[in-house]
């Protein structure tokens, strides 16, 4: 193969299938939304419907975020997380034109599901067709809403799958016809994909590679564009924060916060090495690995939906590397070995981290399968076991999608599959909490804890720009952390000047916080408690018509 691959044209089939491959994929996520429009026929043998999915903690804490946005509250400066701003700020719009509702956050990621399979679309039509091209959207379609990695849900891994393979599009695009606007336009995107999480600066590497060729003319003005580009939306965002008065706050948040999450957070002390959690995933705190790699009902193995897709996905992206292969082919291979990269780093083998990869792996084992379809033509016996063995892996991989995603209930999809039923029964108690709410005229709420649905099911605002307890907050909440004590500190100034209606603890309260409560609180008999201070408490002056509320 020539290492600058022909012009492709836009065969018509191809783009009808695009066509297809984009309302598939709206009928197919809307499964955990409500019953499939058109496919009510399916119901009960397919198909099975239910209330749509709780949002997880994550969906809702950034649904809340977005709609407190919306209100007039800053970044870092009104609430304070410890990720870049754009993913909050998507959420925001998603909130201005859709209304804070649970149908709106489970609408939203379709939209850049399908702009990622449109560029999945375009990658494969450069490189091998419109065959190819067809063969990757339709494979990432589905395994982009695998369960297992979290893919139907509204976590940000959709946008910053959106951004980078916007990037590794215009990056392969230059690797084939090098224009300078690609350089730039490549760096744009990648520069949104770094305002999602700072780690998809990893994917810079692999495209400055191609652009830093010595057989490239002028390729250090062309690295200076994907710089440039890549400057651009970072750069604009800057000026935001600046004008909002946030800057000091998002440094204090996205750099030091972050840094202290990362290296004084150690694994659990029975957790295997963190080679093996990249295959395994998490242990549970007993050290006991999911299946196939141990017995534990404590989590579940993130491949469980995708096996036979990441295994092929292994020696199809080392064959990328192979000698007689393209550039751009090649970087879609290190483009999918920096994914892995970007799982691997954090250390912290959440399931959702591994739709990074998704993107890659839809790619790379298209490409082999119409190598080995043209290699059927020339008779080639490999080509033929390749071929079966291929058509079997995608075969095997869409029936554990429809008999783990289809023919779920999205309850029992939440529930058995992402460790979620405390999001189902969260969304019981948030609704009876906003049932009885109106006995205040303006209720606050404070949370210690994970359970963030409360605040968007309930809706409720915080009274405190600290919205939830990560680990750091956790482990520390009794001695003294440089980074952590401030912040623990900033809570009770706050709960102490702005009393709130009710308090949530997820967690066993700090000596001030539980004698805070034992002072002005009580505990609900809405959900469970225990002497250690867990569950609901409500103020003293409203317990009882709260509780006895009808």
């Amino acid at each position: 193969m020539s290492d600058v691959e022909a012009k492709p044209k836009l065969p018509v089939a191809a783009i009808v299938g695009l066509v297809f491959i984009l309302i598939f994929n709206v009928l197919w996520r809307w499964h955990t939304i409500g019953p499939i429009p058109l496919l009510g026929f399916l119901e009960g043998s397919i198909i099975r419907s239910g209330e749509t999915e709780p949002l997880d903690c994550d969906e809702a804490l950034y649904a809340y975020m977005g709609h407190r946005i919306n209100d007039g509250a800053a970044m870092y400066r009104d609430l304070t997380e410890n990720k870049p701003p754009l993913g909050y700020w998507l959420f925001a719009l998603a909130d201005k034109l859709g209304g804070y509702t649970e149908l709106t956050f489970r609408v939203m990621p379709i939209v850049y599901v399908s702009a990622s399979i449109i560029f999945v679309w375009w990658i494969g039509l450069m490189l091998r067709g419109g065959f190819a091209a067809c063969l990757a959207s339709l494979l990432f379609s589905i395994a982009s809403c695998d369960p297992y990695v979290f893919g139907n849900g509204s976590n940000m891994e959709h946008f910053l799958n959106c951004f980078s393979l916007g990037s590794l599009a215009f990056a392969v695009k230059y690797a084939i016809t090098p224009h300078r606007k690609f350089a730039l336009i490549a760096g744009i995107f990648l520069g949104l994909a770094a305002l999602i999480k700072p780690f998809a600066l990893t994917h810079g590497l692999v495209f400055a590679s191609v652009l830093a060729v010595p057989s490239r003319p002028n390729r250090l003005v062309d690295l200076g564009a994907l710089a440039a580009g890549f400057l651009l939306p970072c750069v604009i965002s800057l000026l935001v924060l600046v004008a909002q008065g946030s800057v000091r706050d998002a440094y204090a948040d996205i750099v030091l916060y972050a840094a202290a999450l990362a290296s004084d957070v150690p694994p659990d002390l029975k957790a295997p090495p963190r080679l093996i959690r990249l295959v395994t995933g998490n242990a549970d705190p007993a050290g006991i690995l999911p299946w196939p790699f141990g017995k534990t009902d404590y989590l579940v193995w993130w491949g469980a939906g995708l096996w036979p897709l990441w295994l092929c996905s292994v020696p199809a992206t080392i064959r990328l590397f192979w000698r007689g292969s393209t550039t751009p082919r090649r970087l879609v291979g290190a483009f999918t070995l920096s994914c892995w990269l970007q799982v691997f780093a954090p250390g912290q083998f959440w399931q959702h981290y591994y739709m990074l990869v998704v993107p890659g792996a839809s790619l790379t084992v298209a490409l082999w399968f119409v190598d080995a379809i043209t290699g059927l033509k020339a008779r080639n016996k490999l080509s033929v076991i390749v071929a079966i063995a291929l058509i079997a892996a995608l075969s095997w991989t869409l029936r554990i999608q429809v008999r783990d995603y289809m023919q779920k209930t999205p309850d029992e999809i939440t529930s058995q599959f992402k460790g979620g039923r405390q999001w189902v029964e969260l969304r019981k108690l948030s609704r009876e909490i906003a049932r009885r709410k109106d006995i205040w005229q303006s209720p606050k709420f404070f949370l210690w804890g994970w359970q963030s649905n409360l605040y968007f099911y309930a809706n409720l605002d915080g009274v405190s720009r600290q919205l939830f307890v990560n680990d750091l907050l956790k482990n520390h909440a009794n001695d003294y952390h440089p980074v952590a004590a401030p912040r623990i500190a900033e809570m009770i100034r706050d709960v102490s000047a702005n009393p709130p209606a009710l308090i949530f603890c997820g967690y066993p309260p700090f000596p001030e916080l539980h004698a805070f409560l034992k002072e002005h609180y009580l505990p609900s008999r809405l959900g469970p408690t225990s002497p250690n201070g867990l569950g609901l408490w409500v103020e003293i002056e409203k317990y009882g018509a709260f509780e006895s509320h009808p």
